[in-house]
């Protein structure tokens, strides 16, 4: 069953990578460099909240799920997305309720 998961999550990081890579094409191709650069403004904040989202997430996550394979594989993409989303939303929040906090705590990276 573990050699069934390393590869499995081979795989996947293969079609991960894969999808990232069409995905950047059509971006690029779509010229949506706008929107994108509008998300750059929220890289730092997300380098530094991401860990401790992640942790509390894949706790309660394992607290949760069932450890199934399909749970697995679903937490594997889910919760980077979830982290992604969740950060910027916060960051947002912070930004709108006090600029001067926001600046303070992530550099002043306007």
């Amino acid at each position: 069953m573990e050699c069934f998961l390393f590869v499995l999550r081979q795989i996947l990081t293969i079609i991960g990578c894969m999808c990232s890579i069409a995905l950047a094409y059509k971006f690029a191709k779509a010229n949506i460099e706008s929107k994108l650069l509008n998300l750059v403004q929220y890289v730092f904040p997300i380098y530094l909240l991401h860990e401790p989202i992640s942790s509390f997430l894949r706790k309660v996550l394992i607290a949760i799920l069932p450890s199934d394979t399909i749970f697995t594989v679903l937490e594997y993409f889910l919760c980077p997305l979830v982290i992604i989303l969740y950060c910027v939303i916060l960051s947002k929040a912070i930004k709108k309720i006090s600029t001067k906090l926001y600046m303070i705590l992530f550099g002043n990276r306007l």
